[in-house]
Formats: structure tokens, sequence, C-alpha cells
């Protein structure tokens, strides 16, 4: 993680996400790379909250 990405960083890629944005446009948006923005999702996915994300709760 690089130091940018800190707990608002984290709390921005979950909106975007519940928002329907893309890790593309995710990463443009927060200025990172794609990588990181895979990464953060990546870990919603084993925690199992990227259902919940995507329904924007």
């Amino acid at each position: 993680m690089t130091p940018h990405q800190n707990t608002t960083w984290m709390v921005q890629v979950r909106t975007l996400l519940g928002q329907g944005f893309g890790v593309e446009d995710i990463a443009i948006k927060l200025e990172c790379s794609v990588a990181d923005v895979r990464r953060e999702v990546e870990i919603y996915r084993q925690e199992g909250r990227i259902k919940n994300i995507a329904r924007g709760k």
C-alpha cells in the first residue's frame, strides 16, 4: 500500500464500487494504480463483503 492509501482511500474505493464504478475508473479518479484497486477489491472478495458493497450496503 502506498502512503496515500489509508483508511480514507479505502472508504473511497468502497464508495465508488458501490456507485458502480469499475477498478480502472476508480484508479483514474483516485490517481492510483489499477493493481492497487484490484488488490483492495480482492480483499473485499476474500472477506465476503463484495456483494454488499455492490448492492450499496
